[in-house]
């Protein structure tokens, strides 16, 4: 039976167009549990960062800091043709300046140096499951169509339901958080498998499933019988609809962003802020989102639970208009 529902007021239905309805979260650590009452399709993703500094100290590789100036050869003045002895004394004498003041300059220079090092490695860090953490997964389950009756007729539209496995803010044991992550994930996605119902994302197959995986090899998390399957465990289940393979017909070309399908269809993009450059606040995007969510103010928190709940809705509409699920 389809429920028909009155259409929201266009002021109403504007501001939903322009940010995701965060009053229908469910936070799974909460202590309540997927719904799949109806459930045609699931779209996941995961946010990640870097591992705790105590523990991704470990894993840094060794800076190596630039040569030593040393000390001033004045054999090694180029002075060419130079007759003139007066500028030729004046030409080692620039050098040896500018000799002095490297050697004044190298230890500020090797502290930026390894900072820069540093910071490259930790922008990184949350890409590779040795030197980073699933902090949240989200996902959005799609139930059954809904007939809205508006202005222009009756349109259909599917009713959703927004999940997170885990709430902002810096969690006081990162472990067992992520481990409470895992469980919670692999407990969904081993119901859905056993229900049949697909679980749609971009580029699941190429980082969100492998990098699951090694976070649970890392921390003892059983991974749950069925998604690996095939000979050796080599392929990912059927049900796991990925959707930049879908895009590129099953090629290693023709992948595309999220963002650019998303445009392609004149979908709304992800939630990416380009911060301000005026008061220093840096933009929420895949590389700094760990700043966001682990971040004690709201205001941030906020942004980063925006950000999930839109790289799970976006799958969705995409999914839908590709025909897919």
């Amino acid at each position: 039976m389809i429920t028909v529902i009155p259409e929201p007021p266009r002021e109403q239905q504007s501001n939903q167009s322009n940010q995701s309805d965060q009053s229908n979260i469910c936070h799974l650590a909460d202590g309540c549990s997927v719904d799949f009452t109806d459930v045609r399709h699931l779209s996941f993703d995961i946010e990640t960062g870097p591992l705790p500094d105590e523990q991704l100290q470990q894993h840094a590789p060794e800076f190596v800091a630039p040569p030593h100036p040393g000390e001033f050869d004045e054999a090694s003045v180029k002075t060419g043709n130079m007759k003139d002895a007066k500028k030729i004394a004046e030409k080692i004498e620039a050098a040896r300046q500018a000799h002095k003041q490297s050697v004044r300059d190298f230890a500020l220079e090797v502290e930026a140096k390894r900072v820069q090092f540093y910071t490259n490695f930790i922008s990184t860090a949350a890409l590779n499951a040795a030197t980073g953490r699933v902090l949240t997964v989200g996902l959005l389950a799609r139930r059954d169509e809904v007939q809205v009756a508006g202005r222009e007729g009756r349109a259909v539209r599917c009713e959703s339901q927004s999940y997170l496995y885990s709430s902002p803010g810096q969690p006081s044991d990162a472990e067992a958080h992520e481990l409470s992550v895992l469980k919670s994930f692999w407990d969904t996605v081993e119901e859905s498998i056993g229900r049949g119902v697909p679980l749609v994302g971009h580029n699941i197959h190429g980082f969100d499933l492998p990098f699951l995986v090694r976070r649970s090899w890392i921390l003892g998390v059983p991974i749950p019988v069925g998604v690996l399957t095939g000979s050796g465990r080599k392929y990912w289940n059927s049900l796991f609809i990925d959707l930049m393979r879908e895009w590129s017909f099953h090629a290693n070309h023709n992948y595309l962003s999220l963002n650019d399908i998303a445009k392609a269809f004149g979908l709304r993009g992800k939630a990416i802020d380009a911060g301000d450059l005026e008061s220093g606040e840096v933009g929420i995007c895949g590389e700094t989102f760990h700043v966001f969510w682990l971040s004690d103010d709201e205001t941030r928190q906020q942004k980063a639970i925006g950000y999930v709940l839109r790289d799970v809705e976006l799958p969705a509409e995409i999914a839908e208009r590709m025909g897919v699920v």
